[in-house]
């Protein structure tokens, strides 16, 4: 009798550990990679097994990985277009400030040589405000 009582213990003491080493590990594989992830490092991935509780949870905790990589991927691609576009918007600013200040010149230039045409109108020629035109 002492015989099959050790081995129904043994028996329990082994099953116990398959079942306990089949929903530990998985889930202290879950939380190292979640660890992982809340330090920023999102190359971790899962290894889902079985379609249990736990095997849902991991596949779940993959996708979510998953679409946390492809949103940084997405940002970065963003934030090199935005610089890029903002170097472009820099270069036509520069180069809207240069026609202005060019513009602003010759407007300058201008009011200077009109100026000295009204100028030289009054001096080089005749009033004619006053003479009227006859027709023959």
């Amino acid at each position: 009798m002492a015989a099959i009582t050790m081995a129904a213990a043994v028996a329990l003491i082994f099953i116990s550990l398959r079942i306990m080493n089949s929903v530990v590990r998985p889930v202290k594989k879950t939380t190292k990679v979640i660890d992982c992830i809340a330090e920023g490092d999102f190359s971790q991935s899962l290894e889902v097994k079985g379609n249990d509780e736990i095997a849902i949870m991991s596949n779940n905790m993959q996708l979510f990985i998953t679409h946390m990589c492809n949103t940084i991927s997405e940002l970065s691609d963003t934030e090199d277009w935005l610089s890029t576009q903002s170097g472009e918007n820099e270069k036509v600013s520069d180069s809207l400030k240069i026609s202005s200040e060019n513009q602003a010149q010759a407007v300058e230039v201008l009011g200077q040589m009109g100026g000295q045409l009204s100028g030289a109108a009054k001096v080089g020629l005749p009033d004619l405000s006053e003479k009227k035109c006859r027709l023959p």
